[in-house]
């Protein structure tokens, strides 16, 4: 048994080193920020700032094409911000109430990519690529805060607050699978790289009725290992 494994392995180890001699196959990590945002029907959003990491494949193609994926951590989520103006209570006085919700929610994603490589020098290139992604929730919470100034007889204002968490993917919440389409270029110097990428999710992620979709600019600097 012992033996078959290290033979496994050793096939392993010699098809990745002939790849990386012939540089037809190419093995990295990416790490940076993006700036996600959500549209959901009937609300105003605002983009919030969060991270992205992940390895990245990458085999060549004649003529200068190539297929890339990855494998990525990425949080997304969004911001929303209501001012609302309603009799809360009926007492035919206006009341005037805030709700601040931050959306954070992280995936774990695989987008696969078609690209095509423009060689500037022999150790700087520009790569452009697009192509469909997958992602799968992991985790999240969703945060809340209320106000409300309930308006009084005597012409003044009387304050409640409340403060709420929950589960970004839940049955009330979001739903865990996504998918969209990923566009974006990248600089490569030698072994180093920076990629300015978009994703347009497709997907409905909303468990209820009004509809919401990811959005997504990324940033990102990486090193490949061979």
């Amino acid at each position: 048994m012992k033996k078959k494994i290290l033979l496994i392995a050793f096939s392993v180890f010699i098809a990745v080193s002939s790849y990386s001699q012939d540089k037809l196959f190419s093995l990295g990590v990416r790490a940076g920020m993006n700036l996600s945002d959500m549209s959901v029907e009937h609300s105003d959003t605002k983009a919030r700032v969060g991270y992205q990491f992940g390895i990245v494949g990458e085999y060549k193609l004649p003529n200068d094409f190539f297929l890339q994926s990855s494998l990525n951590v990425s949080s997304k989520g969004t911001k929303v911000d209501l001012d609302i103006d309603y009799d809360f209570n009926g007492d035919g006085i206006p009341d005037k109430g805030s709700v601040k919700t931050t959306w954070n929610a992280t995936y774990l994603e695989l987008p696969v990519l078609v690209g095509y490589k423009v060689n500037v020098t022999e150790d700087f290139g520009v790569k452009f690529m697009a192509g469909p992604y997958i992602a799968y929730g992991i985790g999240g919470k969703i945060t809340g805060t209320a106000s409300v100034n309930m308006g009084i007889p005597d012409g003044g204002y009387e304050l409640y607050s409340g403060k709420d968490k929950m589960d970004s993917f839940s049955d009330e919440s979001l739903k865990r699978f996504d998918f969209g389409l990923l566009g974006g270029v990248a600089a490569d110097y030698q072994k180093f790289t920076i990629t300015l990428g978009y994703e347009y999710g497709l997907s409905n992620v909303s468990q209820g009725s009004n509809g919401i979709h990811n959005r997504n600019a990324f940033l990102t600097i990486g090193y490949n290992f061979y």
